[in-house]
């Protein structure tokens, strides 16, 4: 559809146009640097790429590319006569809003719109929901911005972790009701009055498991794969250098751009399929041996050719950098 769109649009001359208006947007690469990307690792080429997922321009492209993806991938979800599946699009960071209401919006024209939502989480520290949300039964997991992958893993065992607690809370609940009912019948006394006060109260107790069964928390299914947009990756080719960074590949799936990601340092063993979009290559550096922190493969200073580290923001998109001055306006 795109590629009709753009012959029909371009045909005549207008790509050198395209270009031009291309190299006019706002975005940075920084190149030959020393990043520090979350807790783990540094890179050597940050991209700040957040500015391209606040901007329509490009956001609507990358919403239409997920939500066919989407809807190829969970046919199931969204095939007629089963719309009755509601669908919960999980995103990763406020600079995801604009991309996440244009998915959803998208896949409104396949389903429900009561059954097909978006929540946002946060940022990596906290993984809690900007907006409180009612999650459905069926979650899909959009990242703007990976390089690990560890984000969405990460945000899988957290909304995992929870709806088991949900559940469990539940049955407990319904276990305590249902026990309070049968000593209620095991102790009843032959004398009119404790028997119309145990009857009273097995009345209420009903009515409470009743109320509680109606707000039984759904067991959530969490699709795979986990979707990525941009992939900010640990060179293009060289697919060996991701397992001892908890990534597991091979020629097939990188073709596929779909990985197999253990969570990155972490005592898990929790393995999700990653699919990305677009690969954005730099170097990754463990920070226990970084050569750009001067460090050897044994974690030794050894030199005093260390670049100076910058860090970025809770969500590792935007850079504790100021890039120009800001700009003023003059006044007379």
């Amino acid at each position: 559809m795109l590629n009709t769109y753009y012959k029909r649009k371009f045909q005549k001359g207008d790509m050198n146009k395209f270009k031009k208006y291309l190299a006019k947007q706002p975005g940075y690469k920084v190149i030959d640097s020393h990043f520090k990307l979350g807790s783990k690792i540094h890179i050597s080429d940050f991209y700040y790429a957040k500015r391209m997922f606040q901007n329509s321009f490009f956001a609507s492209r990358y919403a239409l590319i997920t939500a066919e993806y989407i809807l190829n991938n969970n046919k199931e979800l969204f095939e007629s006569g089963k719309n009755g599946k509601g669908v919960t699009l999980v995103g990763y960071g406020l600079y995801s809003a604009l991309l996440l209401s244009l998915v959803e919006h998208l896949l409104q024209k396949r389903k429900d719109s009561n059954l097909l939502n978006h929540g946002i989480i946060k940022d990596y520290e906290s993984l809690e929901f900007v907006d409180n949300i009612e999650l459905k039964e069926n979650i899909i997991i959009i990242v703007p911005i990976a390089a690990t992958f560890s984000t969405s893993v990460k945000i899988f065992e957290k909304l995992k972790k929870d709806n088991e607690r949900d559940i469990e809370k539940y049955v407990n609940q319904l276990k305590n009701l249902e026990l309070e009912i049968e000593e209620l019948k095991i102790n009843e006394i032959n004398i009119q009055e404790r028997y119309e006060v145990s009857q009273t109260r097995v009345k209420e107790l009903n009515v409470q498991i009743k109320e509680l069964m109606d707000k039984k928390p759904l067991e959530l299914i969490f699709h795979e794969p986990d979707i990525n947009i941009l992939f900010v990756s640990n060179g293009l080719k060289e697919t060996e250098k991701y397992e001892s960074f908890g990534i597991f590949t091979n020629d097939n799936t990188r073709f596929k751009k779909e990985l197999e990601v253990k969570i990155l340092f972490e005592n898990s063993n929790v393995r999700r399929r990653q699919k990305y979009f677009t690969e954005l290559p730099t170097i990754w550096h463990q920070n226990k041996n970084c050569t750009l922190c001067g460090l050897d493969i044994n974690g030794l200073y050894t030199s005093s050719e260390e670049l100076p580290l910058y860090s970025t923001d809770e969500s590792s998109v935007t850079p504790s950098v100021i890039f120009k001055y800001p700009i003023a306006r003059k006044i007379e």
